[in-house]
């Protein structure tokens, strides 16, 4: 049974949880469209997969406080690009929560079977060597408040021979970099910067969404 819907966003899958309310998905999403848009106008993926996953967290921190769980930073060696679906990431405090992993797991199985997800391996099927996105599940709190968990990660690719695809290789492997944090949505914390997020999204225009 499907718990959660999502959404691709730039470089960002974006999954919700179903029992979500439709006004706080909204309002989420416009602070996660803020945080990719005033990265890219940053130049964050010429900087590097660490400073723009540091950064995406430090504008989330900015309405929302102190992060309030982890993942902790890993790096799991892949002989395939489905494995992914797979993955057991050490997390903590809210990232650890039952509700949100069951969400990360299936908005990663997603990234696996979903066509309108290959975008995100976009880079890497023309240059052959990484590709880095983030997997943003979002679930339902107490008292109109929401968890947001940023898992950031790249994949590395070194091919020792021939495969029968770019992810599959001989004797090669897929080098997998995790990093990411948690915060809480409270409309309360948000509501000092609403006004400003959806002017700046306003004059910026909106990302496409292409629903999974």
């Amino acid at each position: 049974m499907t718990i959660s819907k999502s959404r691709l966003m730039a470089l960002n899958v974006v999954s919700f949880a179903q029992d979500i309310d439709p006004s706080l998905e909204a309002e989420m999403l416009d602070c996660l469209l803020y945080a990719q848009v005033s990265g890219e106008l940053k130049a964050g993926y010429l900087k590097g997969w660490a400073w723009w996953v540091r950064h995406y967290c430090q504008t989330l921190g900015e309405f929302f406080g102190d992060s309030n769980g982890n993942v902790s930073s890993t790096t799991v060696t892949l002989s395939d690009i489905g494995q992914i679906k797979d993955l057991q990431l050490q997390t903590s405090g809210a990232a650890s929560a039952p509700s949100i992993q069951r969400v990360l797991n299936e908005s990663l199985e997603r990234i696996t079977t979903s066509d309108h997800a290959q975008l995100l391996f976009s880079e890497f099927y023309s240059a052959g060597t990484s590709a880095r996105f983030q997997v943003l599940p979002c679930t339902p709190g107490e008292n109109g408040t929401a968890t947001i968990l940023v898992c950031g990660f790249q994949l590395t690719k070194i091919p020792r021979g021939p495969g029968p695809s770019h992810w599959n290789t001989v004797g090669g492997a897929i080098f997998l970099f995790a990093d990411g944090q948690s915060f809480c949505f409270s409309r309360e914390r948000y509501a000092p910067h609403r006004q400003r997020v959806r002017d700046y999204l306003s004059e910026q225009g909106r990302l496409a969404l292409l629903d999974l």
